[in-house]
């Protein structure tokens, strides 16, 4: 007969999960005109500046003149 407590580990026994990168994040999580729209998460790491405005929903981002820029937009009348 096997020992069956040599081949489970205990939570203190488990592996540790790696550690994940920590960064500053912004989420968008609603829309006024769209309430169904899906949440949206935004690595703000190494940026210089974040622009959010209206316009078809979106996001991209930019470098202009050494400056390192997210830019988010959203519908709104």
């Amino acid at each position: 007969m096997s020992d069956l407590s040599q081949s489970t580990l205990s939570r203190s026994q488990e592996p540790e999960a790696p550690v994940s990168r920590r960064a500053p994040c912004l989420f968008l999580v609603a829309e006024c005109e769209h309430p169904r729209a899906a949440p949206s998460r935004h690595d703000l790491g190494a940026l210089d500046e974040v622009v959010i405005g209206r316009g078809e929903r979106g996001s991209h981002r930019q470098v202009v003149d050494g400056v390192h820029r997210l830019v988010i937009t959203v519908p709104d009348r």
